[in-house]
Order: structure tokens, then C-alpha cells, then sequence
């Protein structure tokens, strides 16, 4: 019976080699960017080892007909792991070999030549956009070619709005690191750039670069700039700001244009996947020309052939049409694929070819395999293939219409099943709506990205392209407003979860076991679900139990003044100044994933209007604050109390809250500061290094949040 049971699962697992393959390579570069071991021992070595554990595999079987494979697959496993961490490594030292920052000074103003490779994009005081940088001048000022990325920032004064993809910029500036974030939670910008090798930043004024009227050409430039002018030609024909922005993500992958509100509520709706371009776009366009091609009869084989062909043409045009964006690539790979496999008339298995396709995207950029979007993507369309059969054959409805709805929600089901332990590790929440909204979503996108080919194809011919864009323009208000209302519903999600990576395992290794369960039912497997369900609810116990052991203070930096977090086990006060509180998305933004992962609901105190607030940990009457035996003196821009100070004054915390500080020398002679000084973001820089020099004199150890970030002490400790 077991050796029955194992070979069974050897032809089960036999019939899909890119899905073993692509496991064990993508493990390997998941290593090697993770845990940098080629610093201590060479993969080569493990990599001969195992070419040389095959071969001697190979002449066992032949010579003693080994028939357990057990040791063959692994010396694979390991052969494969050590090409994935050896290719990523390759990788790495190549792209940051000829790196620009080998030619750079630190701190010094260096002459660049750089290409723009993303559209501009207008923030609250700056244009954002990234370069890549092709020249570079050295120390005689000989420009040397070079490799790297960088993130730009320009001054908003005087900008060239015209500024596209493939411009070419000379500019002169210093190369700064990214920063770290300054919050405990906070999102990490720079960790993201670093996986897109991107590890400086540059702030251009308005003399400091030229716009040359050098281009570098390339397919993705031309796709980038067919892009921006379809989307102008919409914007001409008069649809609403709302509309145009919905339309530039759904069908040109341009989400720029879309407000947080709008991202929010679709998120909140489970439908933000419909305004990213992604396999849902290329699936639908892939569907429609194979649908047309069908009344097309096949009376020769290359008719055949020229209809596949016709179809990967199609897809790819519309791939480029979307910019060429790197989710929209990996769909039209997937997909060509497809078509390819129908070319050789071979019966094809679409794990496989989806393992292929994530193959190949891997070995073009190895780093790929951390993008979320990559993940995302590779899981819903595995999850889709896997479970979407065995869902679908849960019910079969006999009207038509109950069955389109079945099999659209099925699709919905499976997609979410895989998608749902990575969701919420990434964006803490889960929409519990998802399934009403893409009934009827995803049939209004297909519209939309119906209409839109329809009027590209045909915008010349005036009356209809009229008609077109009133039909675009009612259908996607239709699309906007109903999944705002659902996105609206108070119980459309659940937020604020947060889940550890030992719990994103966890969850998964639930998923296939309890698909296991359901279809072969044996008890082992309900036995192991349980314990899992015991370990899940441990961790998840002992962290919340960790969270209600601290007694801290936490100065967080904002850059808008006082921002400090009193935690005393599991009660909490945030005292903040009225500009940070009266400023909640910086709040949501900048604290708000700290509290929640400390299972925070925090009083909120506003400093300049308390004349007196206590509790049983802590009181406050401006300038003093009294934390448990902590005692904090507050210098802000409200300071009145430089008589009622005595000669000198022991306290534990000095926080400094001002832009003016002139007063604040005066009283500096009369404070013995025990812990720490901590200036506050609000304290602009040119002011805070005289500051920082003067309480370095007075032996007063100091801390600038917006140079070294949030300061937390523990108490306990």
C-alpha cells in the first residue's frame, strides 16, 4: 500500500518538472538574497558536488536498477538550489559592476548624463521621477560610461513638464543614500528600491540640470510614450478626472492619476487587482481574439499556425499599449506560451507552462522572485489552474446565467484561497466582500477594456468614437461608484492584522492541508490541521502577551512637532502637539502600523491645550511630563517658564520642540539631562547641528529624529 502511495505521488509530482524546477532554483535565489552565505563559502563547491551526486545517481540506477529515487531528486534539489543562489549572486556583482557609485566622492557634486526611464510625477513639493545613468564624470572631469539606477527628485520651481520616458538629462549633484525610515513599522522605501537596485537618491534645483535633445531609443520608451499620448487622446475627448484615472490604470497601467480614496476603497472592495495590469487584462484580451479566431475554420494546418501567430501578435500589442509594464510582460509571456504549446499540437499542462514562464522571468532578473507584484501575480494564476476545477465542480447550476455567475465566483474563490496568508502579511486586512465586488467588476472591465480597443481602432470616425466615449464614460462611473459603495460598507474588510512570516507559513502549509483533507479524508491529515491550528494561535498568543510587557516611551518623528508614545503594559497615551493630530493621514501613515502591531488603541493627549492631564502612570502639566519615575521637560514654541525654572534641575528626558531656541540657551546651564536629549523633527536642521554641538558640550547626550529616527527607551531595561 505505501509503495503504492509513493509511486502514485512520483507521477503526480512527475507530471509537472517546471513546477520542481522553478521550487528549488527560486529557494535558491530567495538564499542568496536573504542570507548572503557566498561571503563565507563558495556555491560552486556545492554545485560540483552535486553534478558529480547526479551522474553517480544515474550509473547506480543503471548498473543496480536503483529504484528508490529518493537520493537522485535531492542531489536535483540541491543542484538547482545552487544554480538559483549562484545566478543570483552572478547577477548582482554584474549589474553593480561599472557601478556609477565606484566613480563618485562622497559628499562632493559629481557631473551625470542620465536617461529618464518612468514619468514624472508630480508630489506635494517636488517632481519624482527614475534615471538611468550612463555617464559620469571622474576626477579630471572625463565622463566615463557606467551602470545604475537612482531615484530624482526636482525642485517644483520652473519644471520642464514635458519630460518623458528615454529624455536625457546632464545634471550636477551629489548622490545621496536612501534613508531609512524613521518610524518603527513604517513602510520600507529603501529596502523596496534596494530590491530594484536602486541605492541613491538625487535632489535636482531648477540650474542644477539641462534637458538635452538626445534621446535613447528603446521598445519600452516608444511603448511608454504611445501610452501617455493614448491617454491624452481620452483626456481630450472629455472624460471626467475621476473616469480618465480609472481608465489610465485599468487599461494603460498608469495609476497616477488615481486618489487615495479611490485606491483605498477598492482595496477595502477586493478589487485592486482590476487596476493593475496584470494576467486578469492579457487573460481577457487572450480570450477574445481566440473567441473571434474560432469562426475563423481550419481547413489547413497553416491557418492554424497563423491564428496562434496572429494571437501572441495581439497580446503583445496590447503589452505594449500598456507601457510594457513588468507585470503586463509576464502575463503576455504566460500566455504566449499557451498559444506556442497549441502550435505544436501537443497536449500541454498549464502548471508547467506557468512554471516556465516564472522560470524565465528569474532568469532575466533573479531579483523579481522579492517583487510583490511577481508574487502576487504567480500565486492567483497557480491557485486558478490548481483549484479552480475542483471549486467549479461544487455546484453545476442549470441556468446559463447561475453558471456564468458560478464559475466567476468560483475563479474569485480559488484566486483568493492562495493569494489570502500573503495579503495579509503585506497590506494587514482582508476584504470580506471580494466576492460580490468582481461579479460584477470584473464583467464592467472587460467592457472597458473592450471599448477602449474599439475606440483606439476607430476614434477617427467621429460619430462613433462619440458614442464610444460616452458608453466608456458611463460604464466606468458605474465601476467606480459601485465598488466605492462596497469598498464603503462598514463591514466590506478586516484591518489592522498583523501576522509574522512563521505564521505566512503556517497558513499556507493549513491551505494544502486542508485541500489534502477534502480530497482524500484521512485522519493523519485533520490530526496535523489541528496542531497547526494550536501552534498559529501560540504564536499569535505570545506575541500579544509580549506586546503587554512593555513599559516604554517611544519619540517618534514627525515632522510637524511633539509625537511621543507612553506605553505602560497594555495601556498606552500618544501625546502629540495640534498639527501632528489635526494631520491624521501622517498619523495613519508614519504611527498608526505601530500601534497596531502592538495591539495599541492609544489615548490621544494634545500638549499645547492640556493645561492638566493624569492618570494612574502619567501626568502632565506643560512643560513637565511624568511617566511612571520618568520625568520629561518639553522646550516648544509655547515656552513661558524660563522664570519658574530653579538654578538647576535634575530631569530624565529634555525634548526639544522648536524652531526657535534662542531662549534656550539661557536655560541650558541649568538642566542636568540623565538619559537623553531628543530634538523633534519640527527643529529644521541648520538649527539643530549648533544645538547638538552645544549640547554635546554641556555632556548632554543627544538624539535628532530626523537624522537618526525614533528614539525608544525601555524602562524595565
Amino acid at each position: 500500500m505505501y509503495q503504492k502511495l509513493r509511486h502514485n505521488n512520483y507521477n503526480y509530482f512527475h507530471k509537472y518538472p517546471f513546477v520542481r524546477i522553478v521550487i528549488a532554483f527560486g529557494l535558491g535565489i530567495l538564499f542568496s538574497h536573504f542570507l548572503p552565505l557566498h561571503q563565507h563559502f563558495s556555491f560552486e563547491i556545492i554545485l560540483i558536488f552535486s553534478f558529480v551526486g547526479i551522474i553517480a545517481s544515474f550509473l547506480l540506477d543503471y548498473f543496480i536498477n536503483l529504484k528508490n529515487r529518493l537520493l537522485f531528486g535531492i542531489f536535483i534539489f540541491i543542484t538547482l538550489f545552487s544554480l538559483g543562489f549562484s545566478w543570483h549572486s552572478t547577477y548582482i556583482n554584474y549589474q553593480l559592476h561599472h557601478h556609477f557609485q565606484d566613480f563618485i566622492t562622497k559628499d562632493k557634486p559629481t557631473t551625470f548624463v542620465a536617461e529618464i526611464i518612468e514619468k514624472p510625477i508630480e508630489k506635494e513639493n517636488s517632481y519624482k521621477t527614475f534615471v538611468k545613468i550612463k555617464y559620469v564624470a571622474n576626477k579630471n572631469d572625463n565622463m566615463l560610461s557606467c551602470k545604475g539606477k537612482a531615484l530624482v527628485y526636482f525642485e517644483k520651481d520652473n519644471f520642464p513638464q514635458q519630460l518623458q520616458y528615454g529624455d536625457v538629462l546632464i545634471f550636477n549633484s551629489k548622490a545621496l543614500p536612501l534613508e531609512e525610515p524613521k518610524n518603527p513599522f513604517v513602510f520600507n522605501y529603501k529596502a523596496y528600491l534596494n530590491q530594484h537596485l536602486i541605492y541613491h537618491y538625487f535632489y535636482l534645483q531648477k540650474n542644477a540640470y539641462k534637458v538635452t535633445q538626445k534621446k535613447y531609443f528603446s521598445l519600452k520608451s516608444t511603448a511608454q510614450q504611445l501610452r501617455w499620448k493614448l491617454i491624452k487622446l481620452f483626456e481630450k475627448q472629455g472624460l471626467h478626472k475621476d473616469e480618465l484615472a480609472l481608465l489610465s490604470a485599468l487599461v494603460f497601467g498608469y495609476n497616477q492619476y488615481l486618489t487615495d480614496d479611490v485606491k483605498l476603497h477598492f482595496s477595502n472592495a477586493g478589487a485592486m487587482h482590476i487596476l493593475c495590469v496584470s494576467g486578469l487584462h492579457v487573460g481577457i484580451i487572450y480570450m477574445v481574439i481566440t473567441t473571434l479566431f474560432s469562426f475563423i475554420p481550419i481547413r489547413r494546418k497553416w491557418i492554424k499556425k497563423g491564428r496562434i501567430f496572429l494571437t501572441i501578435i495581439f497580446i503583445w500589442a496590447f503589452a505594449f499599449v500598456t507601457g510594457l509594464g513588468d507585470a503586463a510582460v509576464r502575463a503576455t509571456i504566460m500566455f504566449s506560451l499557451l498559444a506556442i504549446s497549441e502550435w505544436t499540437e501537443k497536449k500541454y499542462n498549464s502548471l508547467n507552462i506557468l512554471a516556465f514562464s516564472a522560470f524565465l522571468m528569474l532568469l532575466i532578473n533573479p531579483n523579481s522572485i522579492t517583487y510583490l507584484s511577481f508574487q502576487l501575480s504567480y500565486i492567483a494564476v497557480f491557485s486558478i489552474i490548481w483549484l479552480y476545477p475542483y471549486i467549479k465542480n461544487w455546484w453545476f447550476p442549470q441556468s446559463k446565467i447561475l453558471k456564468y455567475i458560478w464559475e466567476m465566483a468560483a475563479v474569485s474563490i480559488a484566486a483568493q484561497t492562495l493569494l489570502l496568508p500573503i495579503l495579509i502579511f503585506y497590506f494587514h486586512k482582508i476584504s470580506i466582500v471580494f466576492l460580490i465586488t468582481n461579479l460584477f467588476a470584473i464583467p464592467l472591465a472587460s467592457v472597458i477594456l473592450y471599448g477602449t480597443l474599439l475606440f483606439i481602432l476607430t476614434y477617427k470616425i467621429l460619430f462613433l468614437s462619440t458614442f464610444l466615449i460616452k458608453i466608456l464614460g458611463f460604464v466606468l462611473l458605474l465601476l467606480k461608484e459601485g465598488t466605492i459603495f462596497i469598498g464603503g460598507l462598514s463591514f466590506s474588510h478586516l484591518s489592522h492584522i498583523w501576522i509574522t512570516p512563521w505564521q505566512v507559513i503556517l497558513l499556507y502549509v493549513f491551505i494544502f492541508l486542508s485541500i489534502r483533507y477534502i480530497l482524500i479524508h484521512k485522519k493523519y491529515i485533520l490530526h496535523s490541521l489541528l496542531g497547526l491550528i494550536v501552534v498559529f494561535f501560540v504564536i499569535a498568543s505570545n506575541n500579544r502577551m509580549k506586546a503587554f510587557m512593555y513599559e516604554r516611551i517611544v519619540f517618534h518623528h514627525i515632522k510637524e512637532g511633539l509625537a511621543i508614545n507612553f506605553i505602560n503594559n497594555n495601556k498606552s497615551v500618544f501625546v502629540a502637539d495640534s498639527s501632528v493630530l489635526n494631520h491624521k493621514k501622517n498619523i495613519e501613515y508614519q504611527i498608526n502600523n505601530f500601534w497596531d502591531n502592538y495591539f495599541m488603541n492609544p489615548e490621544k493627549i494634545n500638549f499645547q491645550t492640556q493645561n492638566l492631564f493624569k492618570n494612574d502612570y502619567l501626568r502632565i502639566k506643560p512643560p513637565f511630563i511624568l511617566f511612571l519615575n520618568q520625568q520629561l521637560l518639553v522646550f516648544d514654541d509655547e515656552w513661558k517658564h524660563i522664570d519658574n525654572l530653579p538654578q538647576k534641575m535634575e530631569i530624565d528626558f529634555l525634548v526639544i520642540n522648536t524652531s526657535k531656541v534662542k531662549s534656550f540657551y539661557n536655560i541650558l546651564p541649568k538642566l542636568s539631562v540623565n538619559k537623553k536629549a531628543i530634538i523633534t523633527g519640527k527643529t529644521p536642521k541648520y538649527i539643530a547641528v549648533p544645538l547638538l554641538d552645544s549640547l554635546k558640550k554641556h555632556n548632554i547626550s543627544a538624539h535628532y529624529t530626523t537624522i537618526n529616527g525614533a528614539f525608544i527607551y525601555d524602562i524595565k531595561n
